[in-house]
């Protein structure tokens, strides 16, 4: 397939997606069906010139005169020399970044051979909001608008790929591409069992890291019903303000923020088919590969669970400084700024995952899906006085020093922005007041799990600080249909938690890993499929709800959790810090060790080195490959032609350059001397010679 095109100085450059490797299918509800996720990585992209006259030769500059006078032919000359240098070392800075970033996509049915469509893009779209447009077209097998139709902030060729779907040139091949972290574990059972125990702290819960499958291979399930589950984590990282940890921060006029990932902990619930002629046929249309169904199992019922993360949505920056290891916090002054650029962000939170568009004036529920799923919430909510909210920001920095500063800053540009936005929805019955539907919760999670305070236990008291937010916000369940392909949907989720801290690496994922086990255990509990019947044991429910809610009770769960999620902060925390995520020996264990804490200092020196020397050429290679920066000509007053063959990019170009905000607390001098001429952090003026 096709990622995108780039134009250089030399001409075009196609960028050829010539190996991808199958990651996950979905079991199937009947024979029949065909998966709802199915899910490739691509394994390697090659970089191919593109010949730009009709002999087949590149031209080295095509918008060169073909007569030049002595003195301007050497100049060219030396132009070129310089221009093919720097083109060469952008074309390199782009293939590091490419190798960097684990890219994943969803296959087209002429990639399988199959004659319908896949069901879902599981790299750009998260569930719930898929089979919601899913349900408004009324036809999943059938409706391709539905189906490809990938979420832009998470579609990270779409610029690359713009000016060939502009021009109608080979876009059946172009595969939308999603930045992203993908862990699967398999066939993980769940009910009372000789092999499922119930888990404890300590040391029986470390030695079983290391005894316990966690991919949960089908030989080695013997549950006694034969239930068990899938659990799917993609965390898809948005192309908008993407980029490095000090390069990158806060948020744009548009609201976009730094390090923004969408995570998704989709559950697929299925069981042990005793006659396996039942699903006999479905396996030779699928692959036949390791990672491919088996034909063991059939579907029961679906359950996700959507999380955000994100830079702090204020206008702020932190430049790297080489002498010093915590940069100081700039912070923009204008109020007026501070507050469009955060309410720019929390309306659209609302949009996407709340399904109400206060952007419109008065506010309205998004669309009939979504009036569905509410069915008079916002009355509701108003006659009992309900203080839950849609849209729960968890804000985990500390409360002194430069962190401080910036969540007052937050906290005050939030209920200014909630003062004067306070009369939205007040008329309408079915949409709810924009106060009421937003509540900041800041936890300093350093000061809080401190020994003094129960260490990291005390995260409990958070997890009873959101409870009734996450238990009115609910998750999505569903159970397939055998007609033509559909899912019922049986519970929706109505709002998210979104939780940051200074870099939305090492505390946030601590905290997002807490609450997904939450909503695991009560997707696992609940199953509305079943009614009123019981689907876990008593003794579990106990010993989660009454006892320790921060480890599932059944030890081949908690063991493949705590995977799971320590895999998706290291592969977050190097994209955007350079190094694995801190704190990762909670996740993975549960405990705060001693090789832990030297880990986290080793990885805090190297962040510091890669931030400060390396970063620069990191940022500027995120760029290109988003399409954000385009190559650099080097000769300049010469770009009156064009070397696009016709094809062409209205699409905008956003700056490379980041501001440098004022700071709240300067003297009247100091703002003075920086408000006339902001100074910005280039990226070209770093290593342009490397």
């Amino acid at each position: 397939g096709i990622y995108g095109v780039y134009e250089l100085p030399s001409g075009l450059m196609l960028a050829l997606i010539v190996s991808s490797e199958e990651v996950y299918t979905s079991p199937l509800p009947v024979a029949s069906a065909k998966p709802l996720v199915r899910i490739r990585k691509v394994r390697r992209i090659e970089l191919v010139p593109v010949p730009s006259r009709a002999d087949g030769k590149v031209m080295s500059n095509p918008r060169l005169p073909s007569h030049l006078p002595d003195t301007d032919a050497l100049i060219t000359r030396v132009a070129d020399v310089v221009t093919s240098r720097e083109e060469a070392r952008q074309v390199l800075i782009l293939r590091n970044s490419l190798k960097e970033h684990d890219l994943y996509f969803t296959p087209p049915s002429r990639l399988l051979g199959e004659d319908d469509h896949v069901l879902y893009d599981a790299a750009t779209n998260c569930l719930q909001n898929y089979l919601f447009a899913a349900a408004a077209s009324n036809d999943l097998a059938t409706s391709k608008s539905t189906v490809f139709t990938p979420n832009s902030r998470f579609f990270w060729n779409e610029e690359i790929s713009a000016p060939l779907r502009q021009s109608n040139v080979a876009t059946e091949w172009i595969l939308p591409c999603s930045s992203a972290f993908l862990g699967i574990s398999r066939s993980i059972p769940f009910q009372k069992s000789d092999n499922a125990k119930v888990s404890k702290k300590g040391k029986g819960l470390l030695r079983s890291l290391f005894s316990t499958n966690p991919s949960g291979s089908s030989d080695d399930v013997k549950d006694a019903e034969g239930l068990v589950y899938d659990q799917f984590l993609i965390s898809r990282r948005s192309r908008f303000r993407a980029g490095t940890r000090f390069t990158r921060r806060g948020a744009d006029s548009k609201g976009s923020v730094a390090n923004y990932a969408e995570t998704e902990q989709i559950i697929f619930v299925k069981q042990r088919v005793k006659d396996e002629m039942q699903l006999s046929n479905s396996t030779d249309t699928l692959d036949s590969s390791e990672n491919a169904y088996s034909g063991d199992f059939q579907l029961l019922d679906v359950h996700s669970l959507v999380q955000t993360r994100g830079s702090i949505p204020l206008l702020w920056s932190s430049p790297a400084h080489v002498t010093i290891y915590r940069p100081k916090v700039h912070i923009e002054t204008d109020p007026l700024s501070q507050a469009r650029a955060l309410r720019a962000h929390v309306f659209e939170q609302l949009k996407i995952y709340c399904g109400y568009n206060y952007f419109s004036s008065p506010p309205q529920i998004v669309d009939d899906v979504w009036k569905k799923a509410f069915s008079g919430d916002a009355s509701t909510r108003r006659k009992s006085g309900s203080t839950t909210s849609l849209l729960t920001i968890i804000n985990l920095i500390d409360k002194h020093g430069d962190q401080g500063k910036l969540g007052q800053s937050l906290d005050s540009v939030l209920q200014a922005v909630l003062d004067i936005h306070s009369n939205a929805g007040a008329k309408s019955e079915h949409v709810p007041t924009l106060k009421d539907s937003v509540k900041h919760i800041w936890f300093d999670f350093h000061a809080e799990c401190r020994k003094e305070k129960g260490g990291w236990d005390n995260l409990k008291s958070l997890l009873s600080q959101i409870e009734s937010d996450m238990e009115a916000q609910g998750y999505l369940s569903a159970i397939p249909s055998v007609v033509n392909n559909t899912f019922h949907i049986l519970r929706y989720q109505k709002g998210v938690l979104r939780t940051n801290c200074m870099d939305c690496l090492d505390r946030t994922n601590v905290v997002q890993s807490i609450i997904a086990r939450r909503g695991l255990f009560r997707q696992l509990q609940q199953r509305p499929s079943q009614g009123k019947q019981r689907s876990m044991p008593l003794e579990y429910v106990v010993a989660f709800t009454k006892k320790d809610p921060l480890h599932l009770p059944w030890i081949e769960g908690e063991v493949a959790h705590r995977l799971l999620w320590a895999d998706n902060a290291d592969a977050i925390s190097n994209l955007y810090a350079g190094t694995n995520a801190l704190k990762r020996d909670y996740t993975r264990t549960g405990q705060r060790t001693k090789k832990g804490a030297v880990d986290d200092g080793v990885n805090s020196l190297t962040r510091h080195y890669v931030n400060n020397f390396i970063d620069a050429n990191r940022q500027e290679g995120v760029d290109l490959m988003t399409g954000v920066q385009s190559f650099s000509n080097v000769r300049k007053g010469q770009e009156g032609g064009s070397c696009n063959d016709g094809i062409s990019n209205e699409s905008s170009v956003l700056p490379t350059s980041e501001p440098m905000h004022h700071d709240f607390d300067q003297s009247s001098s100091e703002s003075n001397s920086e408000s006339d001429d902001a100074p910005t952090l280039s990226i070209h003026t770093v290593y342009t010679n490397q």
